[in-house]
């Protein structure tokens, strides 16, 4: 469901219609904006609180988790600790630029400010251009109570004006944090890349050289990627060890990572394997064993499955059009052409099929 509201009605909330899903309020002299977001199907409802103005800074507050506490008790993440033992334990800092952090949270005021905000509210993000407060999952809109989310934006408003301004000469006022964050996104990038690189390896090997024996190349292939993604997450690790996003950012690096290396080394090997090889091709005589169908959401596909020319598999499968399928018949007989490769890996140069009809 989307809202839009010219003003706010005290007795329901806010007003409904289909037409938005925002809402622009003036709040002590500050535009404030409202977004909800109506429950998905796998998401909870969620509703934003923001307030656009030119921050210098980078930082997320938030209440702190059971991963949080594991993870700064192996050492892997490192907090930002302001000695004051309730906030330490109840606030978690995404911040790596402790004097920010000091500044803007001294005093027991300005501690206890911003744990009124966690207790109603799931975060609160500095980023850049704008401020804003998460609230996932919340109640449905129609069931908000008005004053309190008026109140809510005005603490919001006065938040963000006590928010420093960067240093003389200073571009931000969170240098460290806003290099950590170029950091990890380079990191993460790369493995992202090198996750694409190899499903595009992976799909190039199995159309153009398809190996005769595909599972057990993979499981070969395996023994070069496992030390190489073993390599890469103790890279990552490493590089991401001690800050306080450590645990959150190392998760989806360290997958691309793994990923990445096991399709780089199974997709670059079958193209390595048919690319340089040079034996000669051998031809086999085989005869149609079986005919099969098999269907996906969008596609149709026609196999053949032909008789072994060799010891070390039963048989051979392949695809066909539809018009071939129509025309060949079980027992029709099939050349199947095959080459050595360069890792000693059989792969499947072509097949061609002589209906008896």
């Amino acid at each position: 469901m989307a809202f839009f509201s010219d003003k706010f009605d005290q007795t329901h909330g806010f007003k409904f219609t289909w037409l938005k899903n925002t809402w622009t309020a003036d709040i002590d002299g500050h535009q404030v904006r409202f977004v909800y977001t109506p429950r998905g199907k796998n998401t909870p409802p969620r509703l934003d609180i923001s307030l656009s103005d030119n921050f210098f800074a980078h930082a997320v507050f938030r209440k702190e988790t059971k991963a949080d506490r594991f993870a700064k008790d192996i050492g892997f993440n490192e907090e930002v600790q302001l000695f004051d033992m309730t906030f330490d334990s109840s606030v978690y800092v995404e911040c790596e630029d402790r004097d920010f952090v000091s500044h803007l949270l001294a005093g027991t005021e300005a501690k206890k400010f911003l744990q009124d905000i966690l207790r109603t509210m799931t975060s609160l993000q500095i980023n850049g251009n704008r401020c804003s407060m998460t609230k996932t999952p919340c109640e449905e809109l129609t069931r908000v109570n008005t004053d309190e989310l008026i109140a809510t934006a005005r603490i919001l408003v006065a938040f963000a004006q006590k928010i420093p301004l960067p240093g003389p000469g200073a571009r931000s006022a969170t240098p460290v944090t806003d290099e950590c964050r170029r950091r990890i996104g380079v990191f993460t990038g790369v493995a992202g890349a090198l996750s694409a690189a190899g499903l595009g390896l992976m799909i190039w090997g199995l159309t153009a050289f398809p190996l005769l024996m595909p599972g057990k190349f993979f499981v070969a292939s395996l023994y070069v990627a496992a030390p190489v993604a073993a390599l890469a997450v103790f890279f990552m690790f490493h590089q991401f060890k001690g800050l306080s996003v450590a645990l959150r950012s190392f998760a989806p690096a360290a997958a691309f990572s793994v990923i990445g290396a096991v399709l780089v080394c199974w997709g670059g090997g079958m193209v390595l394997n048919g690319v340089q090889d040079v034996s000669p091709k051998i031809s086999h005589r085989v005869h149609v064993m079986d005919k099969y169908i098999t269907r996906s959401k969008d596609s149709t596909s026609y196999h053949l499955r032909v008789d072994a020319w060799d010891r070390m598999f039963p048989y051979y499968s392949f695809k066909v059009s539809r018009q071939a399928y129509a025309r060949i018949r079980t027992g029709d007989v099939c050349t199947v052409e095959t080459k050595a490769g360069l890792l000693r890996f059989t792969w499947v140069v072509s097949h061609v099929c002589e209906p008896s009809g």
